[in-house]
């Protein structure tokens, strides 16, 4: 049996892109993605911002269709948001895979992935 949650909130009609980086308000430079390994490598709001466009424009002149799957092979770093908001802010599905996950705490490498 369905039930209505008695929570309600006003979702808005927009992008995923528009509703995190309005163009009413730029996008601040304070670097708030910091990688733990290295502080000299991060992302400030405007910086992902530029590169989430630059990887939606490139994947974009692969030929992707709306609502195809993108997998990203990938452990986890400062640029995983870019690659999930730039998949997603084109309007395509974002699959993410580390090379960590295995079974039984086995490895599971890129051979062991079959991709459709």
């Amino acid at each position: 049996m369905p039930f209505q949650s008695p929570f309600q909130i006003d979702i808005p009609s927009t992008d995923l892109l528009t509703y995190l980086f309005p163009p009413s308000k730029p996008a601040s430079d304070k670097p708030i993605w910091i990688d733990a390994n290295d502080i000299q490598h991060a992302l400030s709001p405007r910086q992902l911002l530029q590169w989430v466009k630059r990887l939606g424009a490139g994947l974009q002149g692969l030929g992707l269709k709306k609502g195809d799957v993108v997998m990203v092979y990938s452990h986890n770093h400062i640029f995983v948001p870019v690659a999930y908001l730039g998949v997603a802010g084109c309007g395509w599905v974002f699959s993410g895979c580390n090379p960590a996950y295995g079974v039984d705490g086995k490895f599971l490498g890129l051979a062991e992935c079959v991709c459709i």
